[in-house]
């Protein structure tokens, strides 16, 4: 009786160790048996299980080594009637043509009824090389594929260009415009520049050196053009008659008389080339000076003085 317990006892485990062995499958498969070198090799891992199961998945990179590892895809997994379907999908090559065995390999697991060992079934494929025609002649390289060319593209290109230089002058110059600092435009008031001319006559030295014309002729112009920019009639082109007359309508009549003795000294070098003595022709660069600095407007002295005691 205790014989026959014990057997009972042994073939019910053995049933049931053989029934939760059912409960987990594995299957390996490709794409194909057949591949060229180089082309990428498809292997699959599909399990079949039952939830509570837990699979210690292996590294089929160190596992396979007779192929090319490439990467691994994410696992596709789905559920149904209490059961887990997953799928591992592994990427590998050959670049050498050679018939591949995929060796078995084991799969360990956990299930509620303890650890089991799961074997995958190997695989054979073939890997070969693309077959060449001996009985044909060599042929040359294809040339080129020559792509016609394209004007209405080529055009339209061409027309973005020269918008876009266009755009990038028009900002360009309106940003240097608006970043360029303002010129200031300095006015030389009439009298300064009449100071300033006869400074530089008087530097000249001409009647010292026998130009007396010149010297009476440059030094008459100085005034004359003085008289234009303080008084604003043209007294460049007017006879000494009717600049004397201007005078007395322009507010310059305090300096006439002074005006007519300078102007009518020029008149007789220029006119009847007459000879001055030293002393005259001195005489004519004081009283310019004093034609200035008696006529210029009181104003722009009284600033011009306030500026220097600053």
């Amino acid at each position: 009786m205790v014989r026959f317990i014990k057997s009972f006892i042994i073939l019910f485990a053995f049933a049931w160790l053989s029934a939760y062995a059912q409960q987990i499958t594995v299957k390996a498969s490709t794409d194909t048996t057949k591949y060229k070198v180089g082309d990428y090799i498809n292997y699959k891992l599909k399990f079949s299980y039952d939830k509570g199961i837990r699979i210690n998945y292996p590294s089929l990179k160190d596992t396979i080594k007779n192929l090319d590892f490439i990467r691994e895809e994410p696992p596709v997994s789905h559920e149904s009637n209490g059961k887990v379907f997953e799928t591992h999908n592994y990427i590998f090559s050959k670049y050498d043509s050679s018939i591949v065995k995929i060796p078995s390999y084991k799969i360990g697991y956990t299930s509620p009824g303890g650890q089991g060992v799961l074997t995958v079934d190997p695989m054979t494929i073939t890997v070969s090389t693309i077959p060449v025609d001996t009985t044909k002649d060599i042929q040359d390289v294809k040339p080129p594929v020559e792509i016609p060319f394209n004007w209405a593209l080529a055009v339209i290109i061409l027309a973005l260009l020269i918008l876009l230089a266009i755009a990038g002058y028009l900002i360009y110059r309106h940003y240097k415009k608006k970043h360029q600092p303002e010129e200031k435009i300095i006015i030389i008031p009439p009298y300064e520049l009449a100071l300033k001319e006869l400074s530089e006559l008087d530097a000249k030295q001409l009647w010292q050196q026998g130009k007396i014309k010149e010297y009476h002729s440059e030094i008459t112009g100085i005034i004359r053009k003085y008289f234009e920019g303080r008084f604003g009639f043209m007294a460049l082109e007017m006879t000494t008659s009717e600049v004397l007359k201007s005078l007395e309508t322009s507010g310059g009549s305090a300096v006439k008389e002074l005006t007519e003795k300078f102007l009518n000294n020029a008149d007789l070098v220029k006119f009847a080339k007459f000879v001055p003595m030293p002393s005259v022709n001195t005489e004519m660069m004081e009283q310019a000076l004093s034609i200035v600095n008696n006529t210029k407007p009181e104003n722009q002295v009284q600033q011009k003085n306030e500026g220097e005691n600053v």
